[in-house]
């Protein structure tokens, strides 16, 4: 009998530890989910940044050489 009750503990022990694990997991996806989000926003404005950078190198271009022509 004692056998059998300390096998449906580690049973129990096991299963409980498996559903921690479990929500563990799941807690870190999300939190990895959501950093892949800022990091897609901050990629997105990077762009926009580098986008606007080189717009004003051709125009700094375009003023220093009084060119109507594109850079």
């Amino acid at each position: 009998l004692l056998d059998e009750i300390d096998h449906n503990n580690a049973a129990v022990v096991g299963s409980a530890d498996r559903i921690d694990k479990k929500r563990r997991f799941e807690e870190i996806e999300e939190k990895l989910q959501r950093l892949e989000g800022v990091l897609m926003g901050v990629l997105n404005e990077n762009k926009k940044l580098w986008g606007i950078k080189i717009l004003r190198a051709e125009v700094d271009f375009l003023n220093e050489n009084g060119s109507t022509e594109t850079a």
